[in-house]
């Protein structure tokens, strides 16, 4: 889940395209978003690199056992 401080500072950059607004509103614009982003199943760029990199790797693994597994058969349809 992205992290509060991000979600902050993309409520302030939202925030500054309404120069006029008075702070009261801004913080409870900044609240409602918060509250709404909070709910969203969101992860980081960096969360989602890491978990591509640990599928890319569960897959290679699956591969290789696919692979033992197919020899393995073989050996012992072999030895039949």
């Amino acid at each position: 889940m992205i992290a509060n401080e991000v979600l902050s500072k993309l409520i302030q950059q939202a925030l500054s395209a309404i120069p006029s607004a008075t702070h009261e509103v801004k913080q409870q614009v900044h609240q409602s978003l918060l509250n709404g982003l909070q709910k969203l199943d969101i992860v980081t760029r960096d969360e989602f690199e890491i978990q591509s990199a640990l599928l890319q790797r569960s897959r290679e693994k699956l591969t290789q056992m696919e692979q033992q597994i197919a020899e393995l058969e073989r050996q012992v349809i072999g030895k039949s």
